[in-house]
C-alpha cells in the first residue's frame, strides 16, 4: 500500500514545461504527461504529472492529477475547484470522462516516455499502453484474490452441511411420474404386455387406452399408458426439497433438481442440488437467511438467489416451489421454533409441490395455522399461508382457541364446514349467514358451492326463506336454461345469472312499491318474461315521451267520465305509477298498459268504492267507447254489484260522451 502522507510531499513537477512547447499548442491533446521516479517510504514509485494542456498553455502548470504508481499499487491525488484535494483510486484510462482517456494525452517529452517504460520492463506494450497493461493486470490480481477469500467463505459456510439422508434418491425419483410402455398390436385386444418404468418389470394390463391411467401389478404404482409408436419425446422434470439442521440454531434448506428422460423403455435419471437457503433462528424465530446457488459453469457456489432475467420466462433452476422430503422432518425440527409446526401432515394432505419457506414463516406468524392443520382445515390453512398478506383480511379469530370460535361459526357448523373443505372465500360468506342468524344456512351454502353462486344471496333472502329461495330458482333454471337472447347467446348461462336477474327483478319490484309479501310477486312464474316487464314498467315511468302521451290522453276526456252510485265510483289515474301499483295490488297485468295509453290506443280507468277510494278494487279497460274488460283481483270477474255499476255507467255517461281514445 501505498503511503498517502509521504506521497504528498512529491505532488511537484521536477522539470518545468517550456511556453514555447509546441506541445501546448496541439488542439488535438487535452492532457500533458509529465513522468518522475522517486524513492517513497523506501519504495521506487513512479509518478506521472497529468496536465490540463489549455491551463498549461496559459501557464498555469499545477497538475490536475497527480498519479503515484508501485509494483502492487496506484492512488491518485485530485483537486477541485476550491483548491482542496482529494484521492482516487481510479485506473489510468479512467481518470477523466472521455472513453478511452489515454488516446486524448501526450507525454511532454520522451524521456518521460521511456521513463514510463523502464519502469515496468514491458517488452510488447509501449508508452501508455504499458501502463494500462500493468495496470490492468493489478486490477485482475485484485478481483482473483478477492474472489479466493469470498470462495473460501462460501465454501468454510458450506463445510457445516451435513451428507443427504439416505433413500433420497429413490425417493425423489417417485416425484416423477411413471410409465406403462405397450406395442399396439390388435384392435380390441383384451389383454397387453408392456414394461412399467418404474419397476422395470413386464407386465399385462387391461382396458388399454392412450394417456389412461393404470396400476402395476407388481409394484402398485400409478402409471400413465403410452404406445410405443405415439409416445415421442418423454422428459419429465421435478423440485424436491430437503431440510437439515447444520447446527443447533440453523436449519438449511436444499433445493434439489430431478430429471427423468426416456431412451427405450427405461428412464435416464439424474438429481442434482442446485440452491440452499440457511436459516439461523432463536426462540423467538429466525434471525438470519442466508441463500446460496450452485453456478454450473464454474462448478461453485455462490452466494444469492440464482438470477430470473425475465419473470415472464420464470427459470426452472430457479424455482423453489417442490415437493418436501418429510421423514426426517421431526428430528430437523426438535428444538427449533418449528417443533410443532403441521409441514408433513400439509404436504401429506395435498402431495403436490409446495414453496416451503413461506409455510415455515406463517407458522410462526399465525398462532393458529398449526390448529388448522390438524383439524383438517387444509385450504383454510393454504390460504393463512399463501394467500394474504394484511392480518385485516384473514377471516379468522386467532386469540380463541376452539375451533368453531377460531372460524367465528357455530359450534354445530364446524363438521359441515370440515366437510366442504372451505376457503378463506366461503368462510366469509357462511359468517355473514352465522351472523343474520340463518336458517338452513348448510343447505344454502351447500347449493351455492353445487352451481358457483357468489353473490346476491343475503339480498334477495329479505323477502323470503332459504328453502323458498332455492325451490323456485332450481325450478325456474330448468325451465328457462334454454332461452336465448335476440342474439342467440344463452339468457342464463348459469345459475348465478338466474339469481341476479331475480335479486334484479326484486329490486325493481320494490322500487315500484309492489307488496313484496305476494307471493304472486315473489314468485312469478315466468321470471324473464316478470322481469322484463317490471323493466318496461320502470322504463315507462321514466320515458318523458311516455309520460306526456299518458297525461294528454287523460286531459283529453277530463272529468267527462267521471260517475257514481251504489257505494261505487269511476276514479281517474293521474301518473303512470298509480296503473303500475294497481296491477300490482290486484295481481294484474294492467302496469304493462302504460305504453298503450300514452299511444291513445286505450284508457284505464279505476273503479272504487266510495268510503275507500285509495285502495284497489277493479280495473276498467276502455277503447274507442267500449269497454273491454273489467278486473278484480287475480284477474277476477265482475261481481253482480260490480256488473249493475257498470252496465249504469255505460249508458248514462260512456255512450253519451263522445271522446276518441285513439
Amino acid at each position: 500500500m501505498l503511503n498517502k502522507k509521504a506521497c504528498r510531499e512529491f505532488t511537484a513537477p521536477g522539470a518545468a514545461m517550456s511556453m514555447d512547447s509546441g506541445l501546448l499548442h496541439a488542439e488535438q491533446v487535452k492532457y500533458i504527461v509529465q513522468t518522475a521516479v522517486r524513492i517513497i517510504s523506501h519504495r521506487k514509485t513512479l509518478v506521472l504529472y497529468i496536465h490540463d494542456r489549455e491551463h498549461a498553455a496559459q501557464g498555469d502548470f499545477r497538475p490536475i492529477w497527480t498519479m503515484f504508481h508501485s509494483k502492487d499499487g496506484y492512488i491518485t491525488l485530485a483537486g477541485n475547484e476550491n483548491g482542496k484535494t482529494f484521492w482516487r483510486t481510479a485506473s489510468f484510462d479512467n481518470l477523466g470522462k472521455d472513453w478511452r482517456f489515454a488516446r486524448y494525452c501526450a507525454f511532454y517529452s520522451p524521456e518521460d516516455q521511456e521513463r514510463l517504460e523502464r519502469y515496468f520492463h514491458d517488452g510488447i506494450n509501449k508508452g501508455f499502453d504499458a501502463l494500462i497493461q500493468a495496470q490492468g493486470t493489478m486490477k485482475a490480481q485484485r478481483l482473483e484474490k478477492r474472489l479466493e477469500i469470498r470462495r473460501q467463505k462460501i465454501q468454510n459456510r458450506m463445510a457445516c452441511v451435513p451428507p443427504l439422508p439416505r433413500g433420497w434418491q429413490s425417493w425423489a425419483y417417485q416425484t416423477l411420474p411413471a410409465y406403462f410402455f405397450y406395442d399396439y398390436e390388435k384392435k380390441g385386444q383384451k389383454f397387453v404386455k408392456g414394461i412399467c418404468t418404474n419397476c422395470g418389470h413386464e407386465v399385462t394390463l387391461s382396458g388399454l387406452k392412450y394417456n389412461a391411467k393404470g396400476t402395476c401389478p407388481h409394484c402398485k404404482r400409478e402409471l400413465t399408458l403410452k404406445s410405443r409408436g405415439r409416445r415421442g419425446w418423454i422428459e419429465n422434470r421435478d423440485t424436491c426439497q430437503i431440510i437439515q439442521k447444520t447446527a443447533p440454531d440453523e436449519i438449511v434448506i436444499r433445493i434439489i433438481k430431478t430429471n427423468c428422460y426416456y431412451i427405450g423403455d427405461m428412464p435416464r435419471k439424474e438429481a442434482y442440488e442446485n440452491a440452499r437457503l440457511f436459516i439461523q433462528f432463536d426462540k423467538n424465530g429466525p434471525t438470519h437467511w442466508e441463500e446460496f446457488h450452485y453456478n454450473y459453469p464454474e462448478k461453485c457456489w455462490k452466494s444469492g438467489a440464482r438470477p430470473v432475467y425475465s419473470h415472464w420466462n420464470y427459470n426452472y433452476e430457479a424455482d423453489i416451489c417442490g415437493h418436501v422430503y418429510c421423514r426426517n422432518l421431526p428430528e430437523v425440527f426438535e428444538n427449533t421454533p418449528w417443533r410443532y409446526c403441521p409441514l408433513t401432515e400439509f404436504y401429506q394432505r395435498f402431495h403436490r409441490p409446495m414453496a416451503v419457506i413461506p409455510f415455515l414463516a406463517a407458522y410462526l406468524k399465525h398462532p393458529r395455522l398449526e390448529h388448522l392443520v390438524k383439524v383438517g382445515f387444509f385450504s383454510l390453512a393454504r390460504d393463512l399461508v399463501y394467500g394474504h398478506d394484511s392480518q385485516n383480511e384473514i377471516p379468522l379469530d386467532q386469540t380463541q382457541n376452539r375451533t368453531h370460535r377460531i372460524l367465528q361459526v357455530r359450534a354445530e357448523d364446524v363438521d359441515f364446514l370440515r366437510g366442504l373443505d372451505i376457503d378463506f372465500k366461503t368462510l366469509k360468506t357462511y359468517q355473514e349467514y352465522c351472523w343474520e342468524n340463518l336458517k338452513d344456512r348448510q343447505e344454502l351454502l351447500s347449493w351455492q358451492l353445487e352451481y358457483g353462486v357468489e353473490r346476491d344471496i343475503l339480498e334477495t333472502l329479505e323477502y323470503m326463506t332459504v328453502h323458498k329461495l332455492l325451490k323456485y330458482l332450481d325450478a325456474q333454471y330448468l325451465y328457462m336454461k334454454d332461452r336465448k337472447t335476440p342474439t342467440g347467446t344463452p339468457r342464463y348461462r348459469n345459475m348465478q345469472d338466474l339469481l341476479s336477474e331475480y335479486r334484479d327483478y326484486l329490486d325493481m319490484c320494490n322500487g315500484q312499491d309492489y307488496n313484496m309479501r305476494s307471493s304472486f310477486v315473489l314468485y312469478p312464474r315466468d321470471l324473464q318474461k316478470s322481469h322484463d316487464k317490471a323493466a318496461q314498467n320502470i322504463k315507462a315511468q321514466k320515458d318523458e315521451n311516455i309520460q306526456r302521451g299518458f297525461q294528454s290522453a287523460y286531459a283529453h276526456i277530463g272529468n267527462s267520465l267521471d260517475f257514481e252510485y251504489n257505494g261505487l265510483k269511476i276514479v281517474r289515474p293521474n301518473t303512470p305509477d298509480e296503473i303500475i301499483r294497481e296491477g300490482n295490488v290486484l295481481h294484474h297485468c294492467v302496469g304493462g298498459y302504460v305504453k298503450r295509453i300514452a299511444q291513445k290506443k286505450c284508457l284505464i280507468l279505476f273503479l272504487r268504492r266510495s268510503k275507500n277510494e285509495a285502495k284497489p278494487f277493479y280495473t276498467i279497460e276502455v277503447r274507442h267507447r267500449r269497454i273491454v274488460q273489467v278486473r278484480g283481483q287475480g284477474n277476477q270477474d265482475p261481481t253482480h254489484t260490480v256488473q249493475d255499476f257498470i252496465d249504469h255507467w255505460k249508458r248514462e255517461v260512456l255512450q253519451a260522451v263522445v271522446y276518441e281514445a285513439a
